[in-house]
């Protein structure tokens, strides 16, 4: 695959995008968002990588959860020294998958592709959990499943230590739930991870670069109308108010639940007058 550029890396997240948001390349996109960083760099490498861990993989077939999470974990940790990066968590190299791979450190969400991506290629199932406040993965086995923490090593996340952790991000009163072993979507992986990034940019007071993340995210998720109100909304308090308005009438046009669509019509109302 030879080096792409800028256009290629957004082209191809935009026909992953438009696809069913379910199950994706996960981590072809997650490479591409890095790529657009990165003029003329090449995914192949990094590609190559993940296809000799899947091999590697499988060649230790398991059939309990609790073996294939095993297997997962000594071969990305052990033996590869993936882990999380606890020293400069913040630094936002830690959610650039190409760099992850260089460094074998990184955020839980970008570790926790490496583990999905992994296990997937070997033939396995694994999803992302959408735990408050920490990233953490399923893999199923023959009828049972694990919950693996890709940031600590891989360690096994027992139901006791997930409900702790729910209470801690989520207040003392949030109990354990099976929406909390439910999969996410992959499309909203892609988010979370791209969400790091411009969370981190808005903190920073880089509107910028806030906006070019946002820009990322609706390749990724071009029909979600939540991301576009948000878009709207960065834009007002950038200045561009024209630009403002065509975002909240994308909004609209996803026909949104009425909370948004409500919202929308209100910033739509103040733009209005601003313009006028």
């Amino acid at each position: 695959m030879p080096a792409a550029g800028i256009e290629d890396h957004e082209a191809r997240l935009a026909e992953i995008g438009a696809g069913p948001g379910e199950t994706m390349p996960l981590a072809e996109a997650a490479l591409r968002l890095a790529g657009l960083d990165r003029p003329g760099s090449e995914i192949a490498p990094y590609l190559r990588h993940l296809e000799e861990l899947a091999s590697a993989l499988s060649g230790r077939e398991r059939t309990g959860a609790a073996a294939r999470g095993d297997a997962l974990s000594t071969l990305l940790h052990v033996e590869h020294g993936y882990g999380g990066d606890r020293e400069t968590y913040d630094d936002m190299v830690n959610a650039d998958l190409m760099a992850v791979i260089d460094r074998r450190k990184g955020l839980p969400v970008a570790l926790a592709v490496l583990y999905i991506e992994t296990a997937r290629r070997a033939g396995w199932q694994a999803w992302g959990l959408d735990t408050p406040g920490h990233f953490l993965i399923r893999v199923d086995g023959d009828g049972d499943r694990v919950i693996l923490d890709p940031f600590h090593g891989g360690v096994v996340v027992e139901p006791p230590a997930l409900r702790q952790l729910i209470k801690t991000y989520a207040g003392p009163e949030a109990e354990l739930e099976p929406r909390h072993y439910e999969p996410m979507a992959d499309r909203d992986v892609l988010l979370r991870l791209l969400n790091n990034i411009r969370g981190r940019a808005l903190q920073a007071g880089d509107a910028g670069r806030g906006l070019e993340i946002m820009r990322r995210m609706l390749l990724v998720a071009p029909a979600d109308p939540r991301l576009r109100l948000e878009e709207a909304a960065m834009k007002v308090k950038t200045g561009q108010l024209r630009a403002a308005r065509e975002a909240a009438n994308a909004c609209l046009a996803l026909q949104p639940e009425p909370s948004l669509r409500q919202q929308a019509e209100r910033l739509l109302e103040m733009l209005k007058r601003d313009l006028n």
